[in-house]
């Protein structure tokens, strides 16, 4: 830090700067020509990276590549757009409106260069390289940027990223009606869409659902979530070496330095990047992993974050929020109805060994990104672990019951010793 501002936040004052007084010099239509080409490199950049990420093996050269290819199509995009622009303007200009097309030249090149510097905070900050995600959330001005930014905007970015780079973590689940029969998925058969994990399940003798579980209905619409609760959700990201592939999710509090997740969500990833509701960030260890009832507790150490009540049970009927980061991007609460509770047969994350696992099926919109997100009730209270969907819905969704972790929860803070992260699963 410089005079106790961060230099990340010097280098952004002195390019909005920079961007204010070029834009008064030149005009809107060089203006925005140059910054529309800025965008449009930004964009570039912004869905590029995990492509990259993925194809640059060595992790000491990745981030070099990365950041190559950032540089360079910004920079090819600035270059084509002042080119479109000084072109229309050498054949528009009214000597008459020169000096509103100064003014709105530099309105513009602000305004422009702003949403391009939130693109790439977004995507860089979400790369799960802690380093990177520290200085990205630690400057003002990224923040106030952010702020401004429409929440919808950023998700649609985020969601749009993911589905450009192919990158689908989000586990998809059968899981028959009642009075369905169903015989156990061979491991063969383990590959969902677009390469996430697939596992399918038997409901168990012991299963006890409502009369309208397996069937999709329309999205549930519920009053928010106490905002208590968004003090103890926390965003996961991090770099799966092996993979090449960077892996979001979300994790809840279950002791002030322990997060509960998915195992889907950390595996293969060594040291998981935190990141707090106050937008602290933690380089996370690997201290619990179970690939059977896909779940893991990430230690972070130094934290002191609030844990919330997390025993609660829901029944048949009832509403509830899935809470988490979709794709990666802002914090959202989603609106849930719980349809059944079952005892379930689910193969592993690696779609190997099967075992049973008492889950809850919902009625949500549950997207890559929710994994490891709390089910919380109407109160705040934590009754599930969103883990999965069902295969081709946009509506029908998963959560590991509280029965599950229970004993985690109790034993968390006494998580000590790193365990390896284990294989991760190409997304």
């Amino acid at each position: 830090m410089i005079l106790g501002i961060a230099w990340l936040d010097l280098v952004l004052v002195a390019l909005l700067v920079v961007a204010l007084v070029q834009g008064h010099r030149r005009g809107l239509w060089i203006v925005a020509g140059t910054l529309l080409g800025f965008v449009a490199g930004a964009a570039a950049a912004f869905y590029a990276v995990p492509f990259v990420s993925r194809w640059v093996a060595d992790p000491d050269w990745r981030w070099v590549a990365i950041l190559g290819v950032v540089v360079a199509l910004v920079g090819l995009g600035t270059t084509i757009g002042e080119s479109v622009g000084g072109w229309i303007r050498l054949h528009v200009n009214l000597p008459v409106l020169r000096r509103v097309d100064r003014v709105l030249g530099a309105l513009a090149s602000v305004l422009v260069a702003s949403v391009a510097l939130s693109m790439l905070a977004l995507g860089l900050g979400t790369l799960g390289l802690t380093p990177v995600t520290t200085e990205v959330n630690r400057s003002t001005v990224l923040t106030v940027i952010d702020r401004a930014m429409p929440d919808a905007g950023q998700r649609w970015l985020a969601q749009s990223r993911v589905a450009a780079a192919g990158l689908n973590m989000l586990p998809e689940v059968r899981v028959p009606a009642p009075g369905d029969s169903g015989a156990a998925a061979d491991p063969a058969d383990s590959a969902g869409s677009d390469g996430a994990p697939e596992s399918r399940a038997i409901p168990s003798p012991s299963t006890q659902s409502s009369p309208g579980t397996g069937a999709e209905e329309e999205p549930v619409q519920a009053a928010p979530a106490p905002p208590k609760v968004r003090e103890s959700v926390v965003r996961l990201s991090g770099l799966a070496a092996e993979c090449g592939q960077t892996q979001n999710g979300t994790g809840v509090v279950i002791a002030p330095d322990r997060i509960l997740t998915n195992a889907h969500v950390v595996a293969g990833v060594d040291a998981p990047t935190v990141e707090t509701a106050s937008r602290e960030v933690y380089s996370g260890r690997v201290v619990h992993l179970d690939p059977q009832r896909d779940l893991a507790v990430v230690a972070v150490d130094g934290a002191d974050l609030p844990v919330p009540e997390t025993d609660a049970d829901l029944e048949p009927g009832q509403e509830a929020h899935a809470l988490g980061f979709p794709a990666g991007g802002p914090y959202v609460e989603t609106p849930a109805r719980v349809q059944g509770r079952t005892e379930a047969l689910l193969s592993d994350i690696y779609g190997r060994t099967q075992g049973a696992v008492e889950i809850y099926q919902l009625n949500a919109e549950i997207v890559p990104g929710h994994s490891g997100g709390p089910l919380v009730t109407d109160d705040g209270q934590v009754a599930g672990l969103v883990f999965a969907r069902a295969p081709g819905s946009s509506t029908l969704g998963y959560a590991i019951a509280g029965d599950e972790y229970e004993d985690l929860v109790d034993r968390a803070a006494g998580l000590e010793r790193t365990l390896p992260a284990g294989a991760c699963i190409p997304g």
